[in-house]
């Protein structure tokens, strides 16, 4: 296997392995119902996942699911009553790049991934990586085409992340495995709000003991950090911002 040489050859340790992608694909076939119901099961990328990951093991690789949350181009449709929707056409709601989106405010597209995380840490994943766990970073007019169905009256985007960050944490609790997020780089740099997609840079501390921003140099804007274009800088502007407690 692949996998043999990076650790057996070099000081590669560990591996971030999508478990669920922005595609809604999963990696294996999953045995949560949703995940049946809405044809996840369709589009799997290694029907031999227990195999592999015996195999990372059996070499002193550490096993890092990733399970992107809101950015998830099959449910919307499989889903509609989880989708982001358009307030002209009442059909689904795209960004920019013509991708559509779950609602993140909505409890089940959270809990779905939780379950999936769930099974991910039984099957022998020694962590589990959380992403897109935000809204849409779409510019404000763009933004004011989109409703989100499950939306509470007075509920904010921050609020919305908050809580359930904290229910992905809890669901994961008893199976004992560490839980990380991958943020958004730009929330380390800001001082106020939560750049429209409900990611604060101190939420994140009260949930988990460390964690890193997503430091990709194509997200920050012209100017950043003294750059006139931030990712001609790559290696200088790509440092990502990290805590401990």
């Amino acid at each position: 296997m692949a996998a043999r040489a990076p650790r057996d050859e070099t000081e590669i340790n560990a591996f971030v392995i999508d478990v669920k992608d922005d595609t809604g694909c999963l990696l294996y076939p999953s045995a949560v119902k949703t995940a049946e119901q809405i044809g996840a099961n369709k589009c799997v990328r290694a029907k031999d996942a227990k195999a592999r990951l015996d195999t990372l093991a059996a070499h002193g690789i550490y096993p890092i699911a990733r399970i992107v949350v809101a950015k998830d181009r099959s449910s919307p449709s499989a889903r509609r009553a989880w989708s982001v929707k358009d307030r002209t056409t009442g059909g689904l709601w795209r960004d920019r790049i013509n991708i559509a989106w779950v609602d993140a405010f909505n409890d089940s597209v959270w809990i779905y991934s939780a379950q999936l995380a769930q099974e991910a840490a039984q099957m022998g994943f020694q962590e589990v990586q959380f992403d897109y766990v935000r809204f849409p970073d779409e510019p404000r007019e763009r933004m004011a085409t989109a409703i989100f169905p499950a939306h509470r009256a007075g509920q904010t985007q921050r609020a919305a992340v908050r809580e359930h960050v904290a229910l992905l944490k809890d669901r994961l609790r008893p199976f004992g495995v560490p839980v990380t997020f991958d943020i958004f780089g730009l929330t380390a740099s800001v001082t106020t709000g939560d750049l429209g997609i409900g990611q604060v840079w101190e939420d994140f501390v009260s949930v988990r003991r460390c964690g890193a921003a997503d430091g990709v140099p194509s997200h920050y804007y012209r100017g950043a950090f003294g750059y006139a274009w931030p990712t001609a800088n790559r290696t200088t502007s790509c440092a990502a911002p990290s805590w401990t407690r």
